[in-house]
């Protein structure tokens, strides 16, 4: 583009105006008087404005810009002579998205005007514009930098700086107070309580779709409200991690603290059981399908015969022309050969093991039973750690039969190889394959153990979530009683054994159920 004036490039031609502000509280309107000031002066029109409002370009790619991307496809259809800012760092702050812009303008021979300084955007010394756009990106690093280190001093005070407040809360502008919504607080408090008792994310979702029709509910929302500490009287910052809208940071990088404005809907204890949980399940610790199952006995039902744990089988289908469904559900002993219909088993086991686990708990109290049961769970963990260790040393004898091979092969391809060598070599490179293999799975092994001992350490030997579990289970309160049914056996047995005959003939409780158990008329179910 030859070089011009100013007046030149506007004088009796139509242009458009372009600006930016990064929120709702700068004004636009410095920029505007500016753009129009200068173009009339020189006897040209603005025919068009294209403004991005509250946009930073900073954290906002060009492409991203709806009115800067109209306006550079409004330029591509040569509608425009001309184009005028108000300064460089409205059309963008990136050194990269300032030269791309400029060969663009230039490419269409269309001048960029800057308002402030009556000079040109896309004409001048290479350096010296590369300079302003680089002191414009270390401006803005540098008020972020700024910006940041005073969020992140605050928060790790407890102060609140204000914003939008979570699903359960409003926040009262003239009173400058954040109060809990009683309605949205009452389902915050529904959520929670699912989660504890082992309803995955989608699974709440869909009972607060029936429950709650008005609102949109999607398993990510429900993410969004478990994780967030803000419900237990905390406010956080890194929590979520950069660009990403659902997507958590580890705990560890979080900045966290109480804030005295903000009142509970949970207690700490509660919110960090959540997390807890969804940090097992998201390592694989622990599925939300280990709950919720029609399966109540899955993992824990034996076969006296083999010994082996009975598998679920659903054999139900469908009639393709009436849609009439026909078929039953079935434990099934696949090396006996056995199966027995879901519900008869239930019911015929269920009555034999949990009347004396209700008699139990009301005889003895429930913090007597707990601590029963949290004695079973500290044997597990004494094991687990002691399989850890015995792992671990069968870990140290590979490394050093690996040690031991490598030192063979290697003096092998020190000498002339001949028949005999490559024997050698044959089966000492398949060696040391095999034992690195059985490293990386004992190290497996020793990795899901550690993740029992996490889960049973900060969750199942909790007194005070034990004690709400069991007294949910009485309560009924959200008739998902399957789950909390199946929670409870999978904490009071290890295993129970069944004979063909669908008797209980044993099983092993974490806690004596022998003791102080009369006979109990009637039945459970």
């Amino acid at each position: 583009m030859k070089k011009m004036k100013v007046h030149d490039a506007i004088s009796g031609k139509k242009g458009a105006f372009y600006g930016r502000h990064s929120t709702d509280k700068q004004d636009i309107e410095t920029q505007l008087k500016f753009s129009y000031d200068i173009v009339k002066e020189h006897g040209g029109e603005i025919v068009q404005e294209f403004i991005d409002d509250a946009v930073s370009a900073t954290s906002v790619k060009m492409e991203k810009r709806q009115a800067l991307v109209s306006l550079l496809k409004d330029v591509e259809e040569d509608k425009f002579e001309f184009v005028v800012i108000y300064m460089q760092d409205r059309i963008a702050r990136n050194p990269i998205e300032h030269q791309k812009l400029r060969m663009f303008f230039i490419s269409k021979k269309v001048p960029v005007i800057i308002s402030h300084d009556k000079s040109f955007y896309t004409t001048g010394e290479l350096l010296s514009q590369l300079m302003l756009d680089g002191y414009s990106k270390y401006e803005v690093d540098m008020i972020s930098g700024r910006m940041r280190d005073t969020v992140e001093e605050k928060v790790s005070q407890g102060i609140w700086l204000g914003g939008y407040t979570p699903y359960g809360y409003d926040y009262n502008q003239e009173e400058g107070k954040i109060t809990i919504n009683p309605y949205e607080g009452y389902y915050v408090k529904i959520i929670f309580d699912l989660y504890k008792n082992g309803e995955g994310f989608q699974a709440i979702a869909d009972f607060l779709m029936e429950d709650d029709p008005g609102s949109h509910w999607t398993k990510e929302r429900v993410k969004m409200i478990i994780t967030n500490p803000f419900y237990a009287g905390k406010i956080t910052m890194n929590r979520l991690k950069k660009g990403s809208h659902n997507s958590i940071n580890e705990k560890e990088k979080w900045i966290m603290n109480h804030c005295k404005d903000i009142e509970p809907l949970i207690s700490e204890k509660d919110w960090e059981f959540c997390w807890n949980l969804y940090i097992n399940r998201k390592l694989g610790g622990i599925s939300p399908k280990k709950f919720k199952t029609d399966y109540l006995l899955r993992d824990i039902l034996l076969c006296k015969i083999c010994n082996q744990l009975f598998k679920g089988k659903d054999y139900r289908s469908k009639n393709k022309k009436t849609g009439e469904e026909y078929g039953e559900r079935y434990y099934v002993c696949e090396r006996c050969e056995i199966k027995y219909e879901i519900n008869e088993l239930h019911e015929s086991v269920l009555n034999a093991v949990l009347a004396p686990v209700f008699v139990k708990i009301f005889s003895s109290g429930s913090k007597s039973v707990f601590d029963e049961v949290n004695h079973g769970f500290s044997r597990e963990i004494n094991d687990l750690v002691e399989m850890n260790s015995k792992l671990e040393n069968q870990i140290a004898e590979c490394s050093i039969r690996i040690n031991r091979a490598e030192r063979e092969i290697d003096s092998i391809y020190g000498k002339t190889l001949n028949e005999q060598a490559n024997v050698m070599l044959s089966i000492l490179i398949p060696f040391r394959v095999e034992m690195n293999k059985r490293i990386e799975m004992i190290n497996k092994l020793i990795k899901k153990n550690n993740e029992r001992i996490q889960y049973v350490q900060n969750i199942e030997q909790d007194f005070v979530l034990w004690k709400e579990m069991f007294h949910n289970l009485i309560r009924e309160e959200y008739e998902l009683k399957d789950t909390k049914l199946r929670r409870l056996l999978l904490y009071m047995f290890e295993h129970i054994e069944v004979d063909r005959n669908k008797r209980v003939t044993s099983y092993k409780a974490r806690m004596n159920l022998e003791e102080d158990n009369q006979h109990i008329p009637g039945s459970f179910m």
